[in-house]
């Protein structure tokens, strides 16, 4: 059993954005006043849901007027399916394709919670594109979206314009993103992981240089987005720990390289309140029937083999934020070695940091043992969603996941 207990880790990806639950002050170096890391606001959980809805902190991705048109360039037999289908039907066809998830309230799925429209006709991404997923079907903004297949949805807007052009949308190869690295390998997971640093990057112009013309530097895996509402236990965040709760911290996604530093800088009241709705977060409600004799047996075992490192549930709960070396979790170091040690020397001198008062880890010592809460909405498990149910975390067998 203490192998399930370590083989129980499940990861943040870079898409887990955080912020401490506190309100403190930190000194910038070199000056003797004081910035209140929440900017003298009053965190408000609401504003922050509104703000990712509403408010559009990133390029635009496509028209909201693609999303009927975008089957118009599918493989043909998708193709053909997608036209013999009424809109409603072809829109359903067309969210699964991508892995959107309808927005809670919409019977029929619209403006997919993926994605927040500026107001000129465009959408562009929203976090709820890796962290608003579905379980058992329904939409829950916070759970990771197991579902995305970024990759799918690029190529095919390319082919979109393509036709749109009068090329031959099917001479189109699969996308990259713009700063040239994969955008995920397969469907339900995200190179994100490495996102963040081209996208702070590009704001140092050597780095940027050096990440948009040799992307082989970077270390690109998959990662699967994990559930925010656990991101509340966390004293550290991401798979490994390495970065600090701050609300800067949530920022690096917006950092397109289209938007000048004044534009960017103005986005950080927004993340304040985002943070304190990702701090509210709560998990799911199991929604099945409960053997209660096998669950306290479980709570006894569970306690007793996997508490160690998981913390221990209910009213006295406590959550121990251990992070287990890589030889004794024993599973993908990928994640563990993809942000280099240069790289995130470079980041603690800089603003996401506040110039080093809230630095990251240069060296990371391995996995957090992740919390539990809402384990059963959370599948599939690891930071690389390499066991597809629990019984494979504890039984680990080998299996293909589908493109």
């Amino acid at each position: 059993m203490q192998g399930f207990a370590h083989r129980l880790l499940r990861s943040s990806t870079i898409m887990v954005f955080a912020v401490t639950a506190v309100h403190s002050s930190i000194a910038r170096a070199g000056d003797a006043a004081t910035t209140d890391l929440f900017l003298g606001l009053t965190p408000d959980a609401a504003k922050g849901y509104k703000i990712l809805l509403s408010e559009p902190m990133a390029t635009t991705i496509m028209k909201v007027g693609d999303i009927d048109r975008l089957w118009t360039v599918w493989e043909p037999e998708e193709k053909a399916k997608a036209e013999s289908a009424d809109a409603v039907e072809r829109r359903k066809m067309t969210f699964e394709r991508y892995g959107w998830a309808k927005r809670p309230g919409d019977a029929e799925p619209k403006i997919p919670l993926d994605y927040t429209e500026d107001g000129r006709g465009n959408l562009v991404t929203n976090c709820f594109s890796c962290h608003g997923g579905k379980v058992a079907g329904v939409t829950i903004p916070g759970a990771g979206n197991t579902h995305v297949d970024l990759t799918t949805l690029s190529t095919d807007l390319a082919r979109l314009r393509a036709a749109d052009a009068g090329r031959d949308p099917a001479t189109v190869k699969d996308s990259v993103a713009p700063f040239k690295t994969p955008l995920n390998y397969h469907r339900g997971v995200t190179n994100a992981v490495i996102f963040a640093p081209v996208f702070a990057g590009l704001r140092d112009p050597k780095l940027g240089l050096q990440f948009s013309q040799h992307p082989e530097m970077l270390l690109h895996h998959d990662m699967n987005p994990p559930p925010w509402w656990n991101f509340k236990k966390k004293t550290r965040i991401y798979t490994d720990a390495f970065a600090p709760k701050t609300p800067r911290q949530l920022m690096p996604f917006a950092m397109s390289p289209l938007f000048s530093d004044e534009k960017f800088h103005s986005f950080e009241p927004n993340f304040v309140h985002i943070y304190q709705y990702i701090e509210e977060l709560q998990p799911p409600k199991y929604p099945y029937p409960i053997d209660s004799t096998l669950a306290e047996r479980g709570h006894a075992l569970f306690n007793k083999n996997c508490s160690e490192c998981h913390g221990t549930y209910g009213p006295d709960g406590n959550f121990p934020n251990k992070v287990v070396p890589l030889d004794v979790v024993e599973t993908d170091g990928r994640r563990f070695n993809a942000i280099y040690k240069e790289r995130r020397e470079a980041a603690n001198k800089g603003w996401l940091q506040y110039y080093g008062e809230h630095p990251v880890d240069v060296e990371s010592k391995g996995y957090l043992a992740q919390p539990l809460d809402g384990v059963w909405a959370s599948a599939p498990y690891f930071h690389n969603a390499s066991a597809p149910t629990l019984w494979d975390v504890i039984i680990p067998t080998t299996f293909l996941r589908s493109r």
